[in-house]
C-alpha cells in the first residue's frame, strides 16, 4: 500500500534510482497497490541517462512491501521494497528492461508491454 509521501526505488534503466511519491492518479482513498499509476518526483538519477533528478514524471507500482493476496489460490505476496516503472505521457514505459520479474496480475490486466520487458513472470 503505497500513500502519498512514499520512497520507491525505480527498476528499470531509465537512469532513475529513487523516487518519491507525490500523487495517486484515481484513488480517493489515497491508498495504491500493485498495478496503479502514480505521479513522482525523482529524487537520485545516473548521470547522462534520460531521466535527471528532480524531474515530475507519471510512474507504475510493480512491487509493495504490503501484503497483496491473490484471488484464486489464496497466495500472499510481499517485495522487500517498493518498486515502480517510469512512464511517458501516454503510458508508455520509457526503459527498455525491468530489472527482476513481475507478478502475474500484469498478464490478468492485459499489460503485455510490461511482460515482454521483465526477465519473467511469477
Amino acid at each position: 500500500m503505497v500513500s502519498v509521501g512514499t520512497k520507491l526505488r525505480v527498476v528499470d534503466n531509465s537512469g532513475a534510482l529513487y523516487a518519491y511519491c507525490i500523487k495517486l492518479l484515481g484513488f480517493p482513498s489515497g491508498i495504491a497497490s500493485i498495478g496503479e499509476r502514480l505521479v513522482v518526483v525523482i529524487k537520485r538519477a545516473v548521470p547522462n541517462k534520460k531521466i535527471k533528478a528532480h524531474e515530475v514524471r507519471l510512474a507504475l507500482l510493480i512491487y509493495d512491501r504490503h501484503d497483496f493476496k491473490r484471488n484464486k489460490t489464496g497466495v500472499v505476496l510481499r517485495f522487500a521494497y517498493n518498486g515502480v516503472l517510469i512512464l511517458d505521457g501516454r503510458f508508455n514505459p520509457i526503459a527498455t528492461r525491468i530489472k527482476g520479474m513481475l507478478p502475474q496480475e500484469f498478464r490478468l490486466q492485459h499489460r503485455i508491454k510490461f511482460l515482454l520487458m521483465a526477465h519473467g513472470v511469477f
